[in-house]
């Protein structure tokens, strides 16, 4: 049966069936993770990881003008595969290219309200918080570290921002809009956090 409902021709359906797919994908390339690393980069996400292992799963546009929930998240092992080869072109790979894993625990939760973060509301987990949820919630699995959603500590700002920023990777400008509405947001105060692990990161690297 012709696609000829609500009077449009078949033709004018193609049409708008093509916008509507044109304008999909250009959200698409713009939320794109900056996730394939060249054995490079791996190295330098490892050591800085190996380091400062404290991340959150940021998005700065998403909450611009609204309120949210961000975790506090430390990496405990990080995991290295190959992408494969219909991922990516070898001339912009030579060397190949990787996904990095990581293995995270929840510590603590961060309050934003339009960006920023409420310092007031912010709060760690205890231990039995912590194990009830890597039982139960997604932080049990493996998730892939990308250069713009994944926000780790830098050392220039001591403040948090998307890992490509914190390495100095130049990063495809179509991929390149987590950091632009609010390029740096703060780690939780020590004294908010009950991991012991983390205040003493904290207490070293934020002044």
């Amino acid at each position: 049966m012709p696609i000829l409902h609500y009077g449009l021709t078949s033709l004018k359906m193609r049409k708008l069936l093509l916008f509507i797919l044109c304008s999909h994908l250009s959200v698409m390339v713009q939320a794109d993770p900056y996730d394939l690393l060249s054995d490079v980069e791996v190295e330098q996400v490892k050591a800085h990881l190996a380091k400062h292992p404290y991340v959150l799963d940021y998005c700065d546009c998403c909450m611009y003008k609204e309120d949210g929930v961000v975790l506090l998240l430390e990496v405990t092992k990080l995991i290295v595969e190959e992408a494969p080869t219909t991922y990516y072109s070898r001339s912009d790979y030579p060397e190949g290219a990787f996904y990095v894993k990581a293995q995270t625990k929840p510590i603590g939760r961060l309050y934003f309200r339009s960006g920023q973060v409420d310092t007031d509301l912010t709060k760690g987990f205890t231990e039995k918080e912590i194990q009830v949820r890597m039982k139960e919630g997604a932080e049990s699995y493996p998730s892939v570290i990308t250069l713009n959603y994944t926000w780790g500590y830098d050392p220039n700002s001591q403040q948090a921002t998307p890992l490509g920023t914190a390495l100095a990777i130049a990063i495809e400008p179509s991929v390149a809009t987590s950091g632009q509405c609010y390029p740096f947001t703060y780690f939780p105060k020590a004294t908010a956090i009950s991991n012991k692990k983390y205040q003493r990161w904290y207490k070293k690297n934020i002044q």
